[in-house]
């Protein structure tokens, strides 16, 4: 970053974003923070969420988001903003991103309503042999308002004013749109992140009472997929995501809970994933065609051996 001063705290890197988070007051607050890349930024939202045991969701995103190539001739110059402060440097923003909180408002409530229907349906149809379960809290939705807002943003150092007027506004954005439309324009892209304080989550439990309702971390969730090759017990891998948590995700930082299940999911969450792991690597659905790849597999390791195989509806002749 530049020398000019934004009035929110700068980060940089995964380690300093989480001594940010826990060494100041940012979590009872709220407050806009500023980063270098959009790397920092997910990096910042993942200790977050570990921090304040809160899972956030892509809601909405404008379509020149992570597009700084995209034309910015048409975008507003601005000089303040409610997340930039007054300081003689213009800027445009060039796309922005909101997450909800996952307990926030049901943004499909008529697609699950068309699917209830579909259910109910197959109930009272002949030959309908399904199990069903009867779920006393059908929904994890309690409309939480508390949102994380991204904003990509460029700005032009090169025609900062010193005094504020109108006047002096006007001439500098002249310039600046000149410059862009003779490609001379040379902007600084930077990202500003809202993060909610814990007074925003309204309607369900937050801190170490939220950790039961949690998903599974998307870190465990590769892992799973990786190991899932060899390790073929729910026991011996549950172990293994349990090593991976206290030896290498906190090895420089107080371990959650047992009862967080983001980073100690339960022997069900673990074996779901396993076996979707499982379903992703093969090559059909059918068990028929995966037998075939892998015949003819084991023709190319071993051109020795005699394998014959018959599948189901051809005839020998």
């Amino acid at each position: 970053m530049d020398n000019i001063s934004f009035s929110y705290d700068k980060i940089s890197g995964d380690d300093k974003s989480l001594s940010l988070l826990q060494e100041s007051n940012l979590i009872n607050e709220g407050k806009w923070i500023c980063a270098e890349s959009y790397e920092e930024i997910l990096a910042l939202i993942q200790n977050y969420e570990t921090e304040t045991v809160s899972k956030f969701s892509c809601y909405s995103a404008d379509k020149n988001f992570g597009n700084i190539e995209a034309s910015v001739k048409h975008h507003k110059i601005r000089w303040e903003d409610d997340s930039v402060p007054f300081n003689g440097v213009p800027f445009v923003i060039v796309g922005s991103k909101v997450f909800d909180c996952m307990h926030g408002r049901d943004r499909k409530v008529s697609f699950k309503e068309e699917y209830k229907m579909r259910c109910n349906d197959r109930k009272v149809s002949d030959h309908s042999y399904f199990k069903s379960y009867e779920m006393i809290q059908d929904t994890k939705k309690f409309n939480c308002s508390s949102q994380i807002k991204i904003k990509e943003v460029l700005k032009f150092p090169d025609f900062k004013i010193i005094e504020d007027s109108k006047w002096k506004r006007v001439t500098s954005s002249k310039k600046i749109r000149e410059a862009i439309s003779k490609n001379e324009a040379v902007g600084q892209k930077i990202f500003l992140i809202f993060l909610p304080s814990m007074s925003s989550h309204t309607g369900h439990f937050t801190g170490n009472a939220a950790g039961i309702s949690q998903p599974i971390d998307a870190r465990l969730k590769e892992e799973i997929f990786t190991s899932s090759e060899f390790i073929t017990s729910v026991d011996e891998m549950r172990r293994r995501l349990e090593i991976i948590v206290t030896r290498e995700i906190f090895k420089k930082s107080i371990c959650p809970s047992k009862s967080n299940k983001r980073f100690f999911p339960s022997k069900k969450t673990i074996r779901s994933y396993m076996l979707e792991a499982i379903r992703k690597k093969r090559y059909s659905n059918i068990d028929q065609e995966c037998l075939i790849k892998k015949v003819e597999q084991w023709k190319v390791e071993n051109p020795h051996r005699r394998i014959y195989l018959r599948p189901k509806g051809i005839s020998e002749n």
